[in-house]
C-alpha cells in the first residue's frame, strides 16, 4: 500500500504536461483545471496518507531502526559512561531532533537504576525519549572490552544503544529481547569479534536481524 500511494501524486510534471496539452488544444480548460486540482490535491494528501499507511503495518523489520551508519567498529572510550556518550552522539547525528545532553542524561539515569550489561559480553543501555517517533538502534564494538559490571564478571564487547519513543514500552522490550536472543549464539559473537571493519559488522548484523520483526500493539 505505501508503494502504491507513493506513485499516486502527480505533482509538477503533471501540471507541465497538462499545460502543453492545453496549448495544443488536446484538452479543454475544464479538463486542465481538473488535472491541476488533482495534481495539487494528491501532493497535499501524499504525506498524511503515506504516514497512515505505514502506521497500519502490524510488523516492522528490526532493520528499519538500524543501519550501517549506526555502527562504530571500534569505540574510542574506555569506560561505561564515556561509551554511552559516544554512542549517544552518533544517535543524535542519525536523529537531529535530539540533543546530546538530554539523551546522555536519560540513558545514564536508566543505567543507575539497574545495570544493562548481560552475559556473554553484551550490554544494552537504553532509554525512552519524548521527541522520538520511532526506535533508534546504535551499535559499538570494543575489542578490549568495557567494565560494565556484567553478571558473569566479563567485560562487554558488544554495546547496543536502544532509544525508543516515550509512549512505546513494548517496542523497547521486543528489541531488547531480539538482540539478547541473537547474541546468545557463540558463533555470532566470534564473527563479530573477528570482523575487520564496519562493513563486515553490518553484513553480519543484517543477516542476523533480517528475520526479526517488531509487532505493533
Amino acid at each position: 500500500m505505501p508503494v502504491a500511494i507513493a506513485h499516486i501524486s502527480g505533482g509538477m510534471m503533471e501540471i507541465v504536461v497538462s499545460l502543453i496539452a492545453l496549448e495544443y488544444h488536446l484538452i479543454t480548460e475544464v479538463v486542465f483545471i481538473a488535472l491541476v486540482l488533482g495534481a495539487v490535491g494528491s501532493s497535499i494528501l501524499l504525506g498524511p496518507w503515506l504516514n497512515w499507511a505505514i502506521n497500519r503495518r502490524k510488523e516492522i523489520s528490526l532493520l528499519e531502526f538500524f543501519s550501517r551508519r549506526s555502527i562504530m567498529d571500534q569505540l574510542k572510550s574506555k569506560d561505561r559512561n564515556s561509551v554511552i556518550r559516544e554512542l549517544c552522539e552518533l544517535a543524535v547525528e542519525e536523529e537531529n531532533t535530539l540533543e546530546v545532553e538530554a539523551v546522555v542524561s536519560a540513558v545514564l539515569k536508566r543505567e543507575e537504576i539497574i545495570g544493562t550489561a548481560i552475559e556473554e559480553g553484551l550490554a544494552l543501555p537504553h532509554a525512552r525519549l519524548a521527541l522520538l517517533t520511532k526506535p533508534v538502534i546504535i551499535f559499538g564494538r570494543s575489542l578490549a572490552g568495557i567494565d560494565w559490571n556484567s553478571p558473569d564478571g566479563h567485560k562487554s564487547h558488544f554495546i547496543f544503544l536502544i532509544l525508543t519513543p516515550e509512549t512505546n514500552d513494548d517496542s523497547q522490550v521486543q528489541i531488547l529481547r531480539a538482540i539478547a536472543k541473537t547474541f546468545n549464539d557463540e558463533k555470532l559473537r566470534h564473527q563479530m569479534i573477528k570482523s575487520s571493519d564496519t562493513q563486515e559488522l553490518w553484513s553480519v548484523l543484517k543477516d542476523e536481524f533480517t528475520n526479526y520483526h517488531i509487532e505493533r500493539k
